[in-house]
């Protein structure tokens, strides 16, 4: 029994160690690299700051086919003709 105490004990003595510390809230808080300020858009429909319009009902210029061209897809009264 005085054996297994003895083994035991340290191991003990070690998790009260690891449990007694106390974290400081700015050990752990990241302030690097600051994200970018996003504005929203004038109205409701309007997209924020930092969006990318990938269709606006005028033109495919953000899009790409699957090997990187332009679509060959066209644009009719806002709508897209595949």
């Amino acid at each position: 029994m005085r054996r297994a105490l003895l083994i035991i004990a340290p191991f003990f003595f070690i998790v009260a160690l690891c449990l007694s510390q106390q974290m400081r809230p700015a050990d752990t808080e990241v302030w690097e690299p600051e994200p970018r300020v996003v504005t929203p858009g004038d109205v409701d429909s309007a997209p924020p700051s930092d969006a990318i319009v990938l269709f606006d009902g005028t033109d495919l210029s953000q899009w790409q086919d699957r090997k990187g061209d332009p679509p060959r897809w066209k644009v009719e009264d806002g709508a897209v003709i595949v």
